[in-house]
């Protein structure tokens, strides 16, 4: 009997583009974290499969927990990289959390000036579910976690 764990972890990517690599605005960290050089092309994706887990552009996932508050750092997708023969990559602009809004049992978050970006792999996000922000009319923007997460 097979239990479908030879394609839960399958990246599968539909439509990407190369692009050098100097073109995008997180070039340096791309160069850094990589291995790179900035003449180098690189595939960049909006939208990539894990599985059965779709993610895209916009979305929104956890990155990490704050060692002091256990609070939860997320990250917005901002594109998918891959560099010649290796592995998929996501690229989030890091969230800063401002607090957890009892009233809406949500995460108060804002975007960090000037935008800092980070390489995530696939493998090690805190949890693997994409998450969508909400922005209320007062430009509060919110983000909702359908169950608690616990730092190990």
């Amino acid at each position: 009997m097979l239990s479908g764990s030879h394609i839960r972890d399958a990246v599968t990517v539909q439509t990407h583009m190369s692009v050098p690599a100097w073109s995008l605005t997180f070039s340096e960290i791309l160069c850094d974290k990589l291995g790179i050089e900035s003449t180098d092309n690189i595939s960049v994706a909006n939208r990539v499969s894990v599985g059965t887990v779709l993610y895209v552009q916009g979305h929104c996932v956890v990155v990490s927990c704050k060692f002091d508050s256990g609070d939860p750092v997320f990250g917005q997708i901002v594109t998918f990289v891959c560099c010649e023969r290796s592995e998929w990559h996501i690229i989030v602009t890091v969230l800063q959390t401002k607090q957890f809004c009892s009233h809406y049992h949500a995460f108060e978050v804002c975007s960090k000036m000037p935008a800092e970006y980070r390489i995530v792999n696939f493998d090690s996000l805190v949890d693997h579910h994409p998450l969508h922000y909400c922005k209320l009319n007062k430009g509060r923007q919110f983000i909702r976690l359908p169950y608690h997460i616990f730092a190990i």
